[in-house]
Order: C-alpha cells, then sequence, then structure tokens
C-alpha cells in the first residue's frame, strides 16, 4: 500500500475512462473491457472522509486502521450484495515486507445476508486488488481502493453481475459503500463506543487463497477474531446510490441533479448551531413562506407553484448529523406563527445518513406550494448523533427546497407505513440508561 502523506488529495489514474460522483464521500472511477461474459471491469473507489471519524485517543495512524467496503446491491442495502472488503498491513507490517500480501493489505470478496457483518465467498474471490493509497491531513483521510473483476463471475450464488445498464428504460445500478475503523485489539465495541449488546456470533471472515488469518494479524487469535477488529461502520460510515456503469453519461443517474433553471429556496438556520456535548440532541428550525421574499413576491402572481425535488444539505463534516426530517403545513393559522411550528406538521421529506442527498419527484407530479391547499410553512428537524460527546462543533444544516411555476398535472404526497405496537417496545427500550444515556431536545 502506498501511503501519500504530503497532501490530502490523491491524484486517480488517467487509465480509467469514466466517472461518477455518488456523493460528498464516495467516488467511482472505471473502465470496461469488453462485454458479456468475457468482460472485465477496472474499478477504483475514491473515500473522501472527516478526520473525526477515526479514533485517535490512541495515537492511532488513520492511514492504518481503518477498512472500506464496496459493493453492488439489489435492494440498495446490505441484504443481497456482492462486495469487497479491503483491509490495510496491520500495524507491525511495512512496505518493506517481501510478502506483497502483507505489505499491501487484504481484499475479502463477500456478500451480505443480513444487517449484520457480512460473510465472505466460499466459492471464489472474484474481485482482486490492484493496489490501495491512503493519506491524511488534519482533517481528512482520502483512501482509494483500486481493484478489477470479471462483469460476469463464475459464482453465481454470491456474486451479482455487472449488468449493461445504457438504456434509459431500465434502472441504474445500486450501489453501497461503507467504511470504518479496525481495531487491532479486537476488543468489540460498536462505533459509537459501546459495548456491543447481548451475544452476537462472530462473522465468517475467510480469507484469499494464500492468506492465512493468523498470519495477516500476527496472532493465535484466528479468524473469527479478525471479524471482531472490524468497528461496525455505523450511520455516519455508509452510503448508497447509482450509476450506470455502461450509460453515455457519466453522472450517476440523470434524476439525482435539479436542472440550473429551477428555482429553489434554502430551509437553512440564519447562524449556526453549536452542537452540544451530548449524546443526541435534537434541534428545530422553523420557516414561513415570508421569510423567503422572492417566493412570496411569485406566489403573488401565480397563487400556488409546485415542489419539484429537495437536496440535504448537510453542513457538518464531523459525520454527527444522523438524519432530518422536513415537516410542513398547509394550515393558515400554523403558518402564519412561527412559535406553532413544534405541533404536529405533514412529514414531507426524509433523509438520513447514507442516504443520497437529492431527491426529485417524477416529471408528472409536484407538491403544491401556496395558494389556499398548498404548505405554508415548514419545520426541519435535523438529529445530531454525538456518541464521542465532542465539544466545540458547529453545524449549519437544512434542505434545498426546488419548485417550478409550471404546475404538474398530479400532486404528490408521502405515505407512511407503519404499525403503532411497535412504539410500545421502542419506548421500553428507551427506559434503558446505558443504552439511551442523554437526550437533548431544542
Amino acid at each position: 500500500m502506498r501511503q501519500v502523506n504530503e497532501h490530502g488529495d490523491i491524484s486517480i489514474s488517467s487509465r480509467y475512462q469514466r466517472s461518477s460522483e455518488i456523493s460528498d464521500e464516495v467516488s467511482l472511477y472505471w473502465t470496461i473491457r469488453e462485454h458479456g461474459k468475457a468482460g472485465t471491469i477496472d474499478l477504483a473507489v475514491s473515500y473522501r472522509l472527516p478526520r473525526q471519524q477515526f479514533q485517535e485517543d490512541d495515537g492511532g495512524d488513520p492511514t492504518r486502521d481503518f477498512w472500506l467496503g464496496f459493493g453492488l446491491t439489489p435492494q440498495g442495502g446490505m441484504v443481497g450484495a456482492d462486495m469487497f472488503l479491503y483491509l490495510p498491513p496491520p500495524p507491525e507490517k511495512d512496505e518493506g515486507d517481501t510478502d506483497s500480501n502483507k505489505a499491501d493489505g487484504i481484499l475479502l470478496d463477500a456478500h451480505g445476508v443480513a444487517y449484520s457483518f457480512p460473510q465472505v465467498d466460499r466459492c471464489g474471490q472474484d474481485w482482486q486488488l490492484v493496489n490501495c493509497t491512503a493519506s491524511s491531513t488534519a482533517t481528512a483521510f482520502h483512501g482509494v481502493v483500486e481493484v478489477t473483476r470479471a462483469l460476469q463471475s463464475h459464482d453465481v450464488n454470491e456474486d451479482l453481475p455487472f449488468l449493461d445498464d445504457s438504456s434509459d428504460i431500465l434502472n441504474p445500478t445500486r450501489v453501497i459503500a461503507a467504511w470504518g475503523q479496525i481495531d487491532w485489539n479486537g476488543n468489540q465495541e460498536e462505533a459509537n463506543g459501546r459495548r456491543r449488546l447481548g451475544h452476537q456470533k462472530p462473522s465468517t471472515v475467510g480469507t484469499r487463497d494464500g492468506y492465512d488469518g493468523d498470519d495477516v494479524i500476527g496472532r493465535t487469535s484466528g479468524l473469527d477474531d479478525l471479524a471482531s477488529m472490524l468497528v461496525p461502520h455505523g450511520p455516519s460510515g455508509r452510503i448508497s446510490g447509482s450509476v450506470r456503469f455502461f450509460g453515455d453519461s457519466s453522472t450517476a443517474d440523470p434524476a439525482d441533479e435539479n436542472p440550473a433553471s429551477e428555482k429553489f429556496i434554502d430551509l437553512l438556520p440564519p447562524k449556526s448551531f453549536s452542537i452540544p456535548g451530548v449524546e443526541t440532541t435534537y434541534k428545530n428550525y422553523c420557516f414561513t413562506l415570508d421569510d423567503f421574499q422572492d417566493l412570496a413576491e411569485l406566489l403573488e402572481e401565480h397563487d400556488q407553484v409546485h415542489i419539484t425535488g429537495f437536496r440535504d444539505i448537510v453542513g457538518n463534516d464531523a459525520g454527527l448529523v444522523h438524519h432530518m426530517d422536513l415537516h410542513g403545513t398547509t394550515n393558515e393559522i400554523l403558518g402564519g406563527d412561527k412559535r406553532l411550528c413544534r405541533t404536529y406538521l405533514d412529514l414531507i421529506h426524509p433523509w438520513e445518513a447514507g442516504s443520497p442527498r437529492h431527491f426529485n419527484l417524477p416529471s408528472e407530479a409536484g407538491i403544491p406550494l401556496g395558494g389556499a391547499d398548498g404548505y405554508r410553512a415548514f419545520r426541519v428537524e435535523v438529529h445530531y448523533h454525538n456518541p464521542k460527546r465532542q465539544s466545540g462543533l458547529i453545524d449549519r444544516s437544512g434542505v434545498r427546497l426546488y419548485y417550478t411555476v409550471s404546475k404538474r398535472a398530479n400532486e404528490a404526497g408521502l405515505m407512511l407505513l407503519g404499525d403503532y405496537e411497535v412504539s410500545g417496545y421502542v419506548g421500553g427500550m428507551r427506559l434503558l440508561d446505558d443504552v439511551f444515556p442523554e437526550e437533548t431536545i431544542i
């Protein structure tokens, strides 16, 4: 593994023909050689991560104490996903090691069967490591994992194929990425510092050909302990998105971005918020249409416009924003007084860490804004998850709301599904102070 410590950025090899930015944290670069069963893909996954996400209390090196994962997913999550996991060389190994496996780290071909540690493929290791480069600055960690794989592997039970997704009538390919720390002592702690609850069976993490687990770590703990060293990523250590690997466009999907001609308002707090040094904080921000003069003047002329999409603006680089919910009201009384915004409002747009930050409504539908039956006021609720109880951090997160004066043919809304009986169980769990020790609502 080559390390580049002089700068916070790593230049990607020009041999890759196409690229796509999946999120602010993860970008892809790839070249497809031939098509069909004989084809292969050369892929580089670039991770740009806030350094605060990595524990450094013990003097650890972020360019050594990390794991990186990437994969294809049919449903957008872990279940059924085909992925690789990259582990760097252990601390006692260096680039002068004559064994290239130990010097370069290890790439594990794995698959997801549940929302837990993935299982390493037993039918063959099809993702092959080409190179990994890592660098670190005072504020950021940057790692690039370069791999190669057949478009359609022989492991049909555990691998997913790279299918031709170039046609607009087909969905783009869904991908996921995750990252986390490695605890070389295997202390069984969650990413938030708490001990794991209950008795969990260790993951069945295997090896690639010629790579012995005990020899990798330099310990006699065995392969099960290798799994315990991968600290779970938590909500701030994962993303999902879509990309067209075979399409003419290098962007993830045309629906991911709003046209430049779209008008928008930013539901952002007027000033930055100082995040308290407690584990859980909910902060509410209230807005009415009068807060946006251009929109108010436009509504005087057109009476009502249609919301066409949302962009979630996450302003904190420490990864503490767990989720944001945008609520709204069409009620004239509630919409005319910000002091009433904490009452029950409709849920319009939810976002959680790891989700795409752009969401566009179908071109034939919009959400009414203004007028007799449109939304008049909004509340943005931001949930901060601060397990290390850091202090002195600030944030200015919110939601960009796109709208058009050309009203669409249909009106869109959000349907919520769930079982109210579940709330009793969740409420019971909240009584456990060691699980939910602190909560602040502002």
